[in-house]
């Protein structure tokens, strides 16, 4: 039994298939209304005010009448840390990972229940763990002038709370959930009351059922709509959907604001309308076109080694093979340097291989493999995905 208010496309086109039974809820409990869901166009927003704000000035008057109603209100901000890449303003060098081709996102000190900083402030890779100080020079040029870019879940914690002093802010991340016993105590607080006003990252996002929260609020969730990644505007369909779902859920109605510049996008006007199905129509067309699943099947097949010149060599090879060798029907894009080219320290490059039967491409893997064993390509230094859900 598979349950859920956004199902991926593959079910769904299971369902429409007739290979799975679909059962429809259209209806919340006791007939409750959906949120009401407003679009906010941040091109505009800074047009008029002329900064960048963290905030619009709608979320932030409406979150302050729900706290004067002595109501509830959440805010997906759905990044980690204070600030998510740090840059020099000099020379452009950007403050990467020692060990990945990866911004590091900057932490500040934590606070205990005493309201003391328990560690320094910290730059964190989140793919492989690494830390370091946060440096008073640029490395590269010796400036002064380090910019911190964007904002995280952490910043916007202490953003509300200089905007909202009277509030009581808790917040719901990796970085505070560190285990069960510390997302009972949160949820427990945010049931009860203590908490009016909740920001997290995609955690707070599904299955919370707080009668009290009236406003949500949806800041920077349309940035992954840039990701190289087909599945972007279903993801961003989905964590929309979910997260407007945590508003009115008691007897009082819900609001939800959405904080966008891609108003105009089908994934996001879908989401505020509550649209699954026109979502679903428009995508399906878009991945019928390009053969993308579940209008084809797909493998993505990585070749990784410590060293640059073996997995670029090895790819390469892989890649001539796939061009000649491959079976009827299949399609290989790449190789070419995967999206994240390094991960601890590993270089990373892949090919995607499309195919419209699993047979073609079980083929054209099973030849894939055995070219690289006479090519002495180790087995070890080779993933294959299939039917993969990430291709970062």
């Amino acid at each position: 039994v598979l349950g859920s208010a956004t199902p991926s496309l593959e079910s769904w086109q299971n369902s429409a298939q007739g290979k799975y039974a679909r059962i429809e809820l259209r209806d919340r409990v006791m007939n409750r209304p959906l949120p009401e869901v407003e679009l906010l166009d941040m091109r505009r927003e800074f047009q008029e005010t002329g900064q960048e704000q963290l905030f619009s000035r709608a979320l932030v008057t409406q979150t302050q009448e729900v706290l004067d109603r002595n109501e509830q209100a959440l805010i997906l901000l759905n990044r980690r840390g204070y600030s998510f890449a740090v840059i020099c303003r000099a020379c452009g060098e950007k403050l990467e990972c020692q060990n990945c081709a990866i911004a590091l996102t900057h932490h500040k000190p934590a606070l205990d229940e005493a309201g003391l900083a328990r560690a320094g402030q910290r730059l964190e890779c989140h793919y492989c763990g690494y830390r370091r100080t946060v440096p008073a020079r640029c490395p590269k040029c010796d400036s002064e002038h380090l910019y911190y870019l964007g904002a995280g879940s952490q910043q916007g914690e202490e953003r509300l709370a200089e905007i909202f002093p009277g509030a009581r802010i808790g917040r719901m991340d990796r970085d505070t959930v560190r285990g069960r016993h510390d997302l009972e105590r949160l949820l427990a607080r945010l049931h009860s009351g203590e908490i009016n006003l909740l920001v997290g990252t995609q955690m707070i996002a599904k299955g919370h059922d707080i009668h009290g929260i009236t406003l949500v609020g949806v800041v920077g969730c349309d940035h992954a709509l840039s990701m190289p990644d087909f599945r972007a505007a279903e993801r961003v369909f989905q964590l929309m959907t979910q997260v407007s779902g945590r508003a009115g859920r008691g007897e009082l109605p819900g609001r939800v604001v959405v904080q966008t510049y891609y108003p105009d996008h089908y994934a996001i006007l879908a989401a505020s309308r509550h649209d699954y199905t026109a979502f679903v129509e428009r995508e399906l067309k878009y991945r019928r076109w390009m053969h993308y699943p579940p209008f084809g099947v797909l493998a993505n097949v990585l070749v990784q080694s410590p060293k640059l010149e073996e997995a670029a060599g090895w790819s390469a090879e892989l890649g001539k093979w796939m061009q000649k060798g491959a079976p009827e029907g299949v399609r290989v894009l790449g190789p070419c340097t995967a999206p994240i080219a390094r991960i601890k320290g590993i270089y990373r490059f892949h090919m995607i291989l499309k195919a419209g039967s699993r047979n073609a491409l079980n083929a054209a893997l099973r030849g894939m493999l055995a070219h690289a064993d006479a090519s002495g390509v180790p087995r070890r230094n080779l993933v294959v995905d299939v039917d993969a859900q990430r291709l970062m």
